[in-house]
């Protein structure tokens, strides 16, 4: 049996990129990037892909920008990949919570 090192649950990072992301085992990397970067990692890297109420994430931004402030919800925005602004939230997808979907 091989021996599990010790570190390798605390060896994780949130990365804006995933083609910024330099591939090293054991790691965890969150995000909320589209997966399409993952296509020139190893075939056998696991993924996990985790979802949540579009309704309840789009609240959750909404709420942010009056306890973080508008640089919060610009960055936010930006890993988000975000097609829109923050007064246009509740007006169309501009999270892309369909396209993270799809992809």
């Amino acid at each position: 049996m091989e021996e599990v090192d010790p570190l390798a649950g605390k060896r994780s990072a949130f990365v804006e990129r995933l083609k910024e992301a330099t591939f090293q085992s054991p790691c965890v990397f969150k995000t909320h990037d589209f997966p399409d970067a993952l296509s020139s990692w190893p075939e056998n890297t696991p993924v996990v892909f985790c979802f949540g109420s579009s309704k309840e994430s789009a609240f959750s931004v909404y709420s942010a920008k009056e306890k973080y402030g508008d640089a919060w919800v610009e960055q936010h925005f930006y890993n988000l990949n975000a097609t829109g602004t923050y007064d246009e939230l509740f007006e169309r997808d501009v999270l892309q919570q369909a396209r993270q979907v799809k992809e």
